[in-house]
């Protein structure tokens, strides 16, 4: 199974981030949050993938037009990616002869997204609860390998399909949380739909996230 290198890479470009945000002394938030996503894409296609997988968001945002303002802005970068591994029973070529064997499929597909984003920030009086929902809108880049297998009556022939390409997403979130000073955490769950280029998968994406955060305010 190929290594979810999309979500580790992200991961390190957040900590950068964050580091440069906290050395500029700005009023504002950064927000990490991560877990379960689950993927739609309404395609016929016999390419196969797993429809659940994981997602990591980083967010940077600040208060405007003032610091104690309700409404934030920003942006956001994010991925999700899903992987899946079949064994499946093919004929093979032996010495002349044809045998079954068993031979394995990987399929790796990620997304990545760029977004600005706008939130309101929304406290419960005299409690430390908050609920802050959000939208952002930007850039998706997809990019997929997926193995394929395709049997003869003697032998297998196998190959792997690759994709890359883009798309315009909307991605509508709202977080439920609790603030402590300078942090703050809780869950969240969005929604994001996805138009254009995903090449055997279709031209349209969706996908649910459901997860947990932290934020810090620098």
């Amino acid at each position: 199974m190929r290594k979810p290198s999309v979500l580790c890479g992200l991961g390190f470009l957040s900590i950068f981030l964050l580091k440069s945000a906290v050395a500029s002394a700005q009023l504002g938030q950064y927000t990490l949050s991560g877990g379960y996503s689950h993927i739609y894409t309404g395609s016929g296609s016999n390419l196969f993938y797993n429809k659940d997988g994981a997602y990591f968001d980083a967010d940077f945002a600040w208060h405007v037009p003032y610091y104690h303002s309700p409404i934030m802005a920003g942006f956001g970068i994010a991925a999700s990616g899903y992987w899946d591994t079949q064994y499946v029973t093919v004929p093979f070529n032996f010495n002349g002869n044809a045998q079954l064997g068993t031979a394995r499929l990987d399929s790796d597909l990620d997304d990545f997204e760029i977004e600005p984003r706008v939130a309101y920030e929304l406290w419960i009086p005299a409690t430390p609860l908050f609920i802050k929902p959000r939208i952002g809108a930007g850039l998706m880049f997809n990019n997929y390998s997926i193995d394929q297998a395709f049997p003869r009556i003697t032998y297998t022939y196998f190959s792997t399909a690759y994709h890359t390409g883009a798309a315009f997403d909307i991605h509508p979130y709202v977080q439920f949380g609790a603030g402590w000073g300078p942090l703050a955490g809780g869950f969240d769950v969005s929604y994001l739909a996805a138009w254009g280029d995903f090449g055997g998968l279709g031209h349209i994406a969706q996908e649910i996230r459901l997860g947990a955060f932290i934020a810090f305010r620098f």
